[in-house]
């Protein structure tokens, strides 16, 4: 189906690899090896031969009219440089802006990373680079990605935090409690 398009998949070869359906004349791009997801991001990218570029991810879940349904929105010609597709799961229901799927066309994404300075020593990302990062989101178009490694970080440093504040207050919740003074609602 008109346009084709390149898919790129960066994958560490630790997870799965989940490759969303696609037409025969579209090309699949599988950047392996442990580097940061931006790098290979933007491996994928240089690699790619189509004018539209699909940035997934390896372990997450595509339904099967994903591709299909990005190609409806590159015909619409509604979005000439890209746009965003809703990700559900994970810190995606939180923000839509930084947790998105990425469809660029090639020529815009290499304008736009020239403006981005991607240090190899971390996970900085080509899809916060420039106007990238500001392009539509569709919540029509989505996918579904739970936690990452990261936001499970996250969560289980929120989650101490929370605890040790409980902990430090609990002595004076019981204080408050012997002493006969109504302890306040919550």
């Amino acid at each position: 189906m008109y346009p084709p398009v390149s898919i790129v998949i960066p994958w560490d070869e630790k997870s799965p690899l989940f490759i969303p359906e696609h037409d025969p004349e579209d090309e699949v791009i599988v950047v392996t090896g442990e580097k940061p997801i931006g790098i290979a991001r933007l491996e994928g990218a240089y690699k790619a031969k189509h004018d539209w570029i699909v940035f997934t991810d390896s372990d997450a879940y595509y339904p099967p009219d994903y591709i299909s349904k990005v190609k409806e929105k590159i015909r619409s010609g509604l979005y000439p440089n890209g746009f965003r597709t809703t990700r559900k799961g994970g810190f995606g229901m939180l923000n839509r802006y930084l947790e998105s799927g990425l469809i660029v066309r090639k020529s815009y994404l290499l304008s736009e990373i020239g403006k981005c300075y991607i240090p190899a020593s971390n996970r900085s990302d080509i899809m916060m680079c420039g106007h990238l990062k500001s392009l539509p989101v569709l919540r029509d178009v989505w996918y579904y990605h739970g936690f990452t490694k990261g936001e499970v970080k996250t969560l289980v440093t929120i989650g101490a935090a929370a605890t040790g504040a409980l902990l430090t207050c609990l002595p004076l919740i019981q204080l408050i409690s012997l002493s006969g003074t109504p302890s306040p609602s919550i």
